[in-house]
């Protein structure tokens, strides 16, 4: 995961290097996007709908760093179901695998890198506490969804592995290690539409389901992994390409 991360964020520093318009777009957008947040979208929170009183910001903000893991794992669940977040095991490779890119190029990385990393953790943290301050203004709920803090958190990964030319056998970690989070999520996907999330009914998906793909479910289960052999396996050997003409 984060050595796709690292290829997108090299492609991405290429461009904006031969292109400096991108920096003026990015920055155009944020600008505007924070004027209609700040001006427009937070004008209509004066007409609450809340008759309750409402907690303060220092109980708001407990809340949000209380929400936090589970906000994670949503971020990246089955296409916005948020009663199907995405594996623990899935979140924690993710979180494991950001902290181990960025500790392994932090001495290499520049001032402006370790800058954006060390802030990105607390744009995070603040955003949950405003959007979750203006939705208990409004309506009375902790409103932020995982797909709120995705674009801010995949930046930390991109981050810390934009600087790093991992080994072989580091590059076959990480890929076997995505593909299996992809397939586990899989997994829970087809559990969510075959049977439904219940307690102790994972194995009803072959006995007993209530919708089958058009596959079936083995036949999407040896898919998936097929595909995903197939792509991990193509990656590694395209980036042993690119690391030895770089070497």
């Amino acid at each position: 995961m984060v050595f796709l991360s690292t290829s997108l964020s090299e492609s991405f520093i290429s461009f904006a290097k031969r292109s400096k318009g991108i920096i003026v777009v990015l920055g155009t957008s944020t600008l505007l996007a924070a004027i209609w947040q700040l001006f427009i979208y937070s004008h209509n929170l004066d007409k609450s709908y809340v008759e309750k009183d409402l907690p303060n910001l220092f109980e708001i903000s407990e809340q949000s760093l209380n929400d936090l893991t589970r906000k994670i794992s949503e971020s990246i669940g089955n296409f916005g179901w948020l009663d199907t977040p995405a594996p623990t095991i899935v979140i924690w490779c993710f979180v494991f695998f950001s902290v181990f890119a960025v500790l392994r190029t932090w001495q290499v990385a520049t001032l402006r890198h370790r800058t954006a990393i060390s802030v990105l953790p607390l744009v995070i943290i603040s955003m949950m506490i405003y959007l979750n301050w203006s939705t208990q203004k409004f309506g009375g709920n902790f409103g932020v969804q995982g797909r709120h803090l995705t674009p801010l958190l995949v930046e930390i990964p991109i981050l810390g592995g934009s600087n790093w030319s991992p080994t072989a056998s580091t590059r076959k970690l990480f890929l076997a290690t995505w593909s299996g989070c992809v397939f586990v999520s899989g997994l829970v996907a087809l559990r969510r539409y075959s049977v439904g999330v219940k307690q102790f009914n994972f194995f009803e998906i072959f006995s007993q389901p209530t919708w089958t793909p058009p596959l079936t479910v083995g036949g999407s289960i040896v898919a998936l992994a097929l595909a995903l052999l197939t792509l991990s396996t193509t990656a590694f050997f395209i980036m042993s390409k690119e690391a030895d003409q770089a070497g």
